[in-house]
């Protein structure tokens, strides 16, 4: 796949449009924005991309989390890492993100999330803060009880429904 087509296919994965000509500082500016809107992929669009334009997204998001410009497509490296390397990789680099797109949040309030479907939605802050405290990530208690009451009042209503058992959560 050329530099080209990674640019194209990213760019309809965004819903953005590639620029024609564009100068080295409005090119880098491009590149960060289209960056960013790719980093709010869900899992599932990111892993649909191909193999190049993942991992071309996983080191541009960590470039910027750094501080660094972003790589052009055609100076890009080419693929050498396997599966397991890259996504532990966007997961480290989309904690660095925070405040320009909300990612790190994401990963949080999923985790949260899992975390109470395993010791189940009554389980307390501490031990949902000590365990993620040891996956390198951190949640406020107000942030936590926040994320348990919606995600209990989820529950309570996909059970209602009939979508899920009864002994889902512990609920």
């Amino acid at each position: 796949m050329s530099e080209m087509d990674v640019e194209k296919e990213i760019c309809q994965a965004v819903n953005m449009s590639p620029p024609d000509a564009l100068s080295e500082e409005e090119r880098q500016s491009f590149l960060r924005v289209l960056v960013l809107k790719a980093d709010k992929l869900s899992d599932d669009e990111f892993f649909s991309l191909s193999e190049r334009a993942q991992e071309w997204l996983n080191e541009s998001i960590e470039r910027i989390s750094q501080g660094k410009q972003v790589r052009d497509f055609k100076s890009a490296p080419k693929p050498k890492e396997d599966r397991e390397e890259i996504v532990e990789k966007v997961v480290k680099a989309r904690k660095g993100i925070k405040s320009k797109s909300g990612s790190a949040k994401k990963i949080v309030g999923m985790r949260v999330k899992e975390l109470l479907l395993e010791y189940g939605v009554s389980a307390d802050y501490d031990l949902i803060s000590k365990r993620l405290k040891k996956e390198g990530l951190h949640v406020s208690k107000s942030t936590f009880q926040m994320i348990r009451y919606e995600f209990k009042q989820t529950l309570a209503l996909l059970k209602y429904q009939g979508h899920i058992k009864p002994h889902i959560g512990g609920y």
